[in-house]
């Protein structure tokens, strides 16, 4: 049940979101072999799906703490190598992969467990794309905020708790700002609150 909800959830993976996710992630990969590219909380595969669409040579991984996710997964993407991993500790060697992708998973983690997921991404990954809920800034995003709001708010009480909290704390560019990352690229999605960020970690000695 939970599985099959992950597939009709616009909330979670929506239109917007998927091309400017991969808008980015193609926008300089390397040109001499295929992308690699690490889907963490991949629910049930839409992004893997649309890089499959875009780039068949591109490697593709995935990374879920749900037993039923991966299995609906595995069904739905024979022969992709998938993971069951706390997305705090990746079971990747450092530098593994071109980009890592984190969409709308930071704004449900604690305030901690969002600085030890992005330095552990960091680990396996030259490249972030980030997607996420960001203030908004114009009246004209009050109504989407508004919905935003509400969505997470039936989504649970612990969700919603944090959720209310990332908000607090400045969203995605709150966040990115107290993890020391300065956006090279981003989109804004949802009606203006939400945006997709490329970020890159520090050079690698």
């Amino acid at each position: 049940m939970i599985a099959a909800a992950w597939d009709l959830a616009p909330a979670r993976q929506p239109a917007s979101v998927r091309r400017a996710v991969l808008a980015m992630a193609n926008a300089d990969g390397p040109a001499d072999r295929p992308l690699h590219i690490l889907d963490i909380g991949c629910a049930t595969g839409c992004l893997p799906d649309d890089f499959r669409r875009r780039d068949e040579q591109a490697f593709l991984a995935g990374v879920d703490c749900e037993p039923a996710i991966l299995r609906r997964l595995r069904r739905k993407s024979p022969g992709m190598p998938l993971a069951r991993a706390d997305a705090r500790a990746l079971p990747f060697p450092g530098g593994a992969f071109d980009i890592a992708v984190l969409s709308f998973i930071l704004h449900t983690l604690a305030p901690d467990a969002q600085q030890a997921v992005l330095a552990e991404a960091l680990r396996v990954s030259r490249r972030l794309i980030l997607a996420d809920y960001c203030l908004a800034e114009r009246n004209l995003h009050y109504p989407a905020a508004g919905l935003a709001f509400l969505i997470e708010r039936c989504l649970g009480r612990g969700h919603f708790c944090a959720y209310r909290e990332f908000m607090r704390q400045g969203g995605l560019f709150g966040l990115c700002c107290r993890a020391g990352l300065a956006p090279e690229r981003r989109a804004a999605v949802l009606g203006g609150v939400g945006a997709v960020l490329l970020v890159r970690g520090p050079a690698r000695l």
